[in-house]
């Protein structure tokens, strides 16, 4: 139901390769909800949440499951 997405290293895409996984976590378009996993995770738990707006021109990222804002753009 929800999109995901792989990112791995170079063109190969062995399991060895893979650098993280990625989750749109709202099906609503006009705010941006993504859950990044990083591929050494093997927790239900996201470690980056990224919130974004493209009408507020804003960026969000924030650490695992909490409020904390690792970047903001």
């Amino acid at each position: 139901m929800h999109d995901r997405w792989e990112a791995y290293r170079g063109q190969n895409t062995n399991a060895k390769n893979l650098i993280f996984t990625l989750k749109r976590s709202s099906l609503i378009h006009f705010k941006t909800k993504l859950d990044v996993f990083l591929a050494s995770n093997t927790k239900d738990v996201c470690d980056f949440k990224v919130r974004g707006s493209w009408s507020e021109r804003s960026c969000i990222v924030y650490a695992g499951g909490s409020n904390i804002i690792v970047a903001q753009v």
